[in-house]
């Protein structure tokens, strides 16, 4: 039994539930979403898990008489019945003390069937995998802060001892299963059963896709190209196939929180909008895994630095969520 490692955004997320009355937590699947509210709001919140067919069975019948038992309620796994939604919306705008969390493993405000039913009535957060601080229990360091304020940069100093190796936390990334699974064997079987529970269960609820090879095709190519510019054309080409199919997929691993774009840096503004992105992975070792890649030979390959860098991001990315307003990288 893996002891609870707190989450930095635990405080903002208590903070957040006392001034909204609808609060959306999202991230990928097994990120840690439904440990973080289990450790930090299950005590003052009703927990009602759609993954649990009994209760979704009684949330798709009825909805309202399920939300009516307590003020304060967290509905887990919520975008598998999107349209308890608007039961939400009535209910709080009827009853101003309710609070609800709604958690997810896709990005609700990208599902269209949603994100109007939230407009103007929620804030939302978003959770990432685990830094290498928050795997090794440190408390959020404050030089992004002092970066911003002050112009100046003063990383914490490693301590002796914690120099790590670069290539094997690239590799293992940072979801909570790796405070489990240390050996990379079982963490590489791990990964295989995670990213076909993906394909066969979570895809399927977003989504019909014609052919799973076609998308599990693209998948890799995407996990190829990170840190790259995103090209839809380039990349439909080599996947074969046509660029609405691609670009259909692509938003489709967006909404599932699997990869995210970061702009082009320049000073011009509009430029910055109009430049082509770079994609990039919430996980180096699911990317790593998807392209084919070991521990031993990682730093040697010719991603590797592509890799690196994305992890360097998906260090910074939950110290911008914690600002206000949130940084932008």
């Amino acid at each position: 039994m893996i002891d609870y490692h707190p989450r930095w955004m635990a405080n903002l997320l208590k903070t957040v539930c006392k001034e909204a009355s609808i609060v959306v937590l999202t991230g990928p699947r097994q990120v840690g979403k439904s440990t973080l509210l289990l450790h930090e709001m299950a005590d003052t919140y009703r927990l009602f898990n759609l993954d649990d067919l009994d209760i979704l069975g009684q949330m798709q019948r009825d909805a309202q008489a399920v939300l009516l038992s307590d003020d304060r309620i967290i509905i887990d796994e919520a975008q598998r019945a999107p349209q308890i939604l608007l039961t939400v919306k009535k209910l709080v705008d009827e009853f101003p003390q309710k609070r609800f969390i709604l958690s997810g493993s896709a990005n609700l405000l990208l599902m269209a069937q949603v994100s109007d039913s939230l407009a103007g009535r929620a804030q939302f957060l978003h959770l990432m995998p685990m830094t290498r601080a928050e795997l090794r229990r440190k408390i959020p360091p404050d030089w992004l802060v002092r970066l911003l304020e002050t112009g100046t940069f003063h990383p914490p100093a490693i301590e002796q001892g914690e120099a790590p190796e670069l290539h094997n936390c690239v590799w293992t990334g940072g979801l909570p299963i790796v405070l489990q699974r240390s050996d990379p064997e079982s963490l590489t079987r791990w990964r295989e059963g995670y990213i076909e529970s993906y394909l066969e269960r979570d895809l399927r609820q977003l989504s019909m896709i014609d052919s799973l090879t076609d998308f599990r095709r693209l998948m890799k190519l995407a996990a190829l190209r990170n840190g790259q510019e995103l090209n839809q054309s380039e990349l439909a080409r080599d996947a074969a196939l046509s660029q609405p199919t691609a670009h259909r997929y692509l938003n489709l691993l967006e909404i599932s929180e699997w990869i995210q774009s970061v702009p082009t840096f320049i000073g011009n503004r509009s430029l910055r909008i109009m430049k082509r992105p770079k994609l990039t992975w919430f996980d180096t070792g699911i990317a790593a895994h998807l392209q084919g890649f070991r521990p031993t030979s990682l730093a040697s390959e010719r991603e590797w630095g592509r890799l690196f860098e994305t992890y360097i991001l998906n260090q910074i990315i939950p110290l911008c969520g914690l600002l206000t307003p949130k940084a932008e990288l």
